[in-house]
């Protein structure tokens, strides 16, 4: 009798030893992490994927999509790299990774987005997060020094919101910004502000730039996430 339950045990364990090398690898989570920062078009823009689970399935299939920009390395790997152009500046970028086998199911989808900075035809004048309003009156104040000692040129103020952060809070973010601009200089004329606000983003970050008017402005052309006002759309 002990010999007959001896057997059946081995064979048990056996059996069980068999089904867990068998069995499919599962992924807790595919996470896809994009740029920390926003880039200039022209730039490069790096994604990489992150697998998170006791251990990672091998081999593993990647397969990238991407909704702007053209890819230029990566195709197949945990890395892509995506080549930016002019064309692609006041938008975001979208990378989509499709990963097999991982987990039950026969693949695993995952993305994460990149923003382009829109065109500027000189560097920035100042870039700063989230501050205090009297540090940004302080901002506000160095673009209209510039502004006021050269009256052909344009002022754009770009506004990168986070994704918790609502376009009607933002409207009466800049309504401030624009009185602000007529309180120093009751003659100012807030038409030479541009404002262009892009939605949807992981950081706040605040732009402000000096344009010619003959150079190429700030636009949003068909970007869906890109909000572009002047200054006159808030005062007369």
């Amino acid at each position: 009798m002990r010999t007959v339950l001896f057997a059946s045990a081995s064979i048990l364990l056996f059996s069980l030893t068999l089904v867990g090398q068998n069995a499919p690898v599962q992924c807790s989570g595919v996470t896809v992490v994009g740029p920390d920062k926003m880039i200039r078009a022209g730039e490069e823009m790096v994604f990489t994927t992150k697998l998170v689970g006791d251990k990672a399935p091998s081999p593993i299939k990647y397969h990238w999509t991407i909704d702007g920009g053209t890819i230029k390395s990566g195709q197949g790997t945990a890395t892509l790299v995506v080549q930016t152009t002019k064309e692609d500046a006041a938008r975001n970028i979208t990378a989509t990774v499709q990963i097999a086998p991982c987990g039950p199911l026969d693949y695993t989808v995952s993305s994460a987005s990149g923003a382009v900075l829109p065109e500027f035809c000189t560097k920035p004048l100042t870039e700063y997060g989230k501050i205090r309003w009297l540090d940004e009156m302080a901002q506000l104040d160095g673009l209209l020094i510039q502004l006021n000692s050269d009256l052909d040129t344009v002022g754009s103020v770009y506004i990168q919101l986070e994704r918790r952060e609502t376009m009607e809070d933002t409207k009466k973010h800049i309504l401030k910004i624009v009185k602000h601009f007529r309180s120093r200089d009751k003659d100012f004329d807030v038409g030479r502000l541009m404002l262009l606000v892009q939605e949807g983003r992981d950081h706040h970050i605040t732009i402000l730039n000096l344009h010619l008017p003959t150079g190429d402005l700030p636009k949003c052309d068909n970007n869906k996430d890109c909000s572009l006002f002047s200054g006159k759309d808030f005062l007369p």
